[in-house]
């Protein structure tokens, strides 16, 4: 049921998309959620290295020199909770910027150029 025919109906229904955004890397545990693999879904091939976990991966980038920033997952549910309360249906941080983005690359879509050019992220620079 849509959202504003079940509004209409008076249930109290709505829907938001969050897109995960930031200042960095996600710390969600995601990575390793082999971890929760039921055994009858084992792997056919088991794994010949480790899982990469967030915190091998930066250690990793550190010994090159990198350092990758972790993007605070309370800033972000935080955030979740102001736009869902809003009534928003894209929550993100960073989302003005992005939409600066987003309508720059609709304009050279709409005159035929390509909408995106090397280097060119939604992510601030």
């Amino acid at each position: 049921m849509p959202r504003r025919a079940a509004r209409e109906e008076g249930h109290p229904i709505g829907v938001s998309l969050f897109l995960p955004s930031g200042k960095g890397l996600l710390d969600t545990g995601l990575w390793t959620s082999d971890r929760n693999r039921p055994a009858e879904l084992a792997r056919e091939k088991p794994r010949a290295t480790p899982a990469t976990t967030v915190a091998t991966l930066v250690e990793s980038a550190a010994r090159a020199g990198t350092e990758i920033p972790i993007q605070p997952l309370d800033e972000l549910a935080d955030d979740v909770l102001r736009g869902i309360q809003a009534g928003e249906y894209c929550l993100m941080l960073g989302r003005d910027a992005a939409a600066a983005t987003l309508r720059e690359r609709a304009e050279r879509f709409s005159v035929g150029l390509n909408p995106t050019q090397a280097g060119h992220t939604l992510l601030p620079v």
